[in-house]
């Protein structure tokens, strides 16, 4: 296969992105991401964590959520971002090591060690989640001071220290008008992870007696080494505090701070099994932050030109589908307007974990694909030593094994290649739809191991709105593409509008060979009110139907005109394969005859082949 194909960099574009390249900018691009998450993989002993960029920092002990822009709300450099950012991940990673999220679920709920929590019903539950969240940032925060060196202390307490001068103190909250309980929460905080007694206004003197009650308690939680015993004590403060809770509740007044319970998640290492006191010893004290910034920080400006070049390319591609519509669609679709619904990276983000899942359960059949297509590879590469051999075509001379020292470049080079999958996702495409998504995400798999760029698109029609939603955009380089998971059937279809979109993509892609490949389950529906034009009139009478049929005709049927299709296929200047999708093999030979009149080249599959059919496809055009 033809290598990625990628931006030729040019060092004055480079400088001048690096020198204009906001904090925001900088710790939000992938390189910094990765980073971030090759430093905590450190902490965890290399057991597999992933960071993942969010609007909120959390763990749910397998993957930690970061906002990366919180970071760099209140710093004024990318060293100063980049720190903060790290402080943040170090602290939800020490979550991922000292706290056992499974005891503090249960805890939430009502119980701990087996026994019955008393007030774990109502509202109170969302106090003592609370309480309990604080009890466990006082800890990770104690043992990460204590026992990490370096810079992962220093980018923790730096984190800290930033975080609190952007708070509130509470004579400013006072002065604001807050709540007592929103007064004495905040000062639980303060005094757990920045281990500052904070002075409390005058008027609050009876949340300062609550305050220094709980004080101990509060020093107990930080030093305490199971995180049932810290649920223990979060259980102690709130019998302390309860007065002034029920006085809360009996007011109306909500929980002042809460947060959505994570889900219940072990740990998923075994801790005993870890040395992780060598671990930070032998690997840690080693590890400086400045050696690495300037590296970083290339690494950066290139995702940033990369993100830019994709703003522009997404820009180009919106006004040119907006030209194709205010230009016409031809006869066939003069009513119809176009809604083009781009790849959504954050939206990606919430496919993800479903995405996973799902591509675990068909790694077997996606190992089969790509071992049936790399016999093709290794195939023709045989032929061609063979015909290398047999011609005696090679550069060097050859070697006494007989073997050629360097044989020129294959005489069957790999296509230069691009796939482009457009799936039919009308509302007859519902009973299908989970086998769809299965053949899609082995087909996505396979290419991307392959090297193959790939873009996949779902269209309906809706009335006269047609809807062209991207799944995967092969132009979006940064990230994981893995929004198979939001194809939704629903409405009708018009794959003459589809086709022309698809050129208008085709257009920003430079390979020499573009495969667009249409799934459809033959049997799309729409509404559509199309106007009766002499030129409509004409096709009508050309395809032996009374003038007054046409309007009826039209309405229902225009979709599947050959005439239409082809049409576009000239004016475009593509070839697309149809594939007729159905749930056994008879029907679907039967909906293919539909198909041979639309597309030059088409074929028939059921559900349970699809990926193997795709595959087909690209096994016939992987090479010239």
């Amino acid at each position: 296969m033809s290598e990625k194909k990628h931006l030729v960099y040019i060092p004055s574009i480079l400088k001048s992105v690096q020198e204009h390249m906001t904090p925001a900018d900088f710790v939000s691009t992938e390189s910094v991401r990765k980073y971030v998450q090759a430093r905590m993989l450190r902490v965890t002993s290399n057991i597999r964590i992933e960071v993942v960029y969010d609007d909120a920092n959390y763990t749910d002990g397998r993957k930690i959520h970061l906002n990366p822009y919180f970071a760099a709300e209140h710093t004024r450099s990318n060293f100063d971002a980049l720190l903060m950012l790290l402080g943040n991940a170090f602290h939800e990673t020490l979550h991922v090591i000292h706290t056992d999220l499974e005891v503090c679920h249960k805890y939430h709920i009502g119980y701990i060690n087996g026994k019955k929590v008393l007030y774990s019903s109502g509202e109170y539950y969302l106090y003592r989640k609370l309480l309990s969240d604080v009890m466990e940032d006082c800890a990770v925060e104690f043992w990460g001071k204590r026992e990490y060196p370096g810079t992962l202390k220093k980018s923790l307490e730096f984190a800290d220290i930033i975080s609190y001068n952007a708070g509130a103190g509470l004579q400013d909250m006072a002065e604001e008008g807050a709540r007592p309980i929103e007064i004495l929460f905040r000062a639980f905080v303060i005094f757990g992870v920045m281990d500052i007694v904070p002075e409390f206004p005058p008027e609050y003197a009876s949340m300062k007696t609550l305050f220094e009650e709980c004080r101990p308690l509060l020093t107990a939680a930080r030093i305490a080494q199971k995180t049932a015993d810290r649920c223990r004590i979060a259980n102690d403060v709130f019998e302390i505090i309860r007065p002034v809770i029920d006085k809360c509740m009996e007011d109306g007044e909500k929980c002042p701070v809460f947060q959505p319970i994570q889900p219940s998640t072990h740990n998923h290492f075994n801790r005993e099994m870890q040395n992780f006191a060598s671990f930070r010893r032998a690997r840690l004290d080693q590890y400086d932050l400045k050696l690495d910034m300037e590296k970083l920080a290339e690494a950066a400006a290139k995702d940033e030109y990369d993100r830019k070049i994709d703003r522009r390319y997404s820009d180009q591609l919106v006004m040119s589908i907006s030209n194709l519509q205010d230009d016409g669609l031809g006869p066939f679709h003069n009513t119809i307007e176009i809604e083009y619904v781009q790849a959504n990276l954050p939206l990606f983000a919430t496919y993800r974990e479903a995405y996973t899942r799902r591509v675990v359960r068909l790694t077997p059949k996606i190992k089969l694909l790509l071992k049936g297509l790399l016999s093709v590879v290794q195939r023709e590469q045989d032929d061609t030593i063979r015909n290398l051999y047999a011609g005696n075509r090679y550069i060097q001379p050859f070697r006494a094994d007989k073997k050629c020292c360097a044989y020129r470049k294959a005489l069957s080079d790999e296509a230069d290649l691009f796939l482009y999958v457009m799936v039919d996702s009308s509302g007859s495409m519902g009973v299908v739809s989970d086998y769809v998504k299965d053949a899609l995400t082995m087909f996505y798999e396979v290419c991307k191991k392959m090297n193959v760029p790939i873009t996949i698109v779902a269209h309906t029609a809706n009335a006269n709105v047609v809807t062209i939603q991207t799944l995967v955009d092969a132009n979006m380089r940064s990230g994981e593409n893995n929004g198979i998971e939001g194809f939704e059937p629903r409405g009708g279809t018009r794959d003459g509008v589809a086709l022309s979109c698809a050129a208008e993509y085709l257009k920003f892609r430079k390979e020499a060979q573009k495969i667009v490949i249409a799934i459809s389950d033959g049997e799309p529906w729409h509404t559509c009110d199309l106007d009766i034009t002499p030129e409509l009139l004409q096709i009508a009478k050309s395809a032996r139907l009374r003038p007054t049929d046409a309007k009826e005709f039209f309405r229902e049927y225009s979709n599947y005109s050959a005439a239409d299709i082809k049409s576009v296929i000239r004016s475009r200047e593509i070839h697309p394969i149809g594939i007729a999708l159905a749930p056994t093999m008879e029907l679907a030979n039967l909906l293919n005859y539909n198909l041979r009149a639309l597309y030059p080249e088409s074929f028939a599959t059921d559900i349970d082949h699809l990926a193997k059919k795709l595959a087909k496809v690209l096994e016939k055009y992987l090479y010239d």
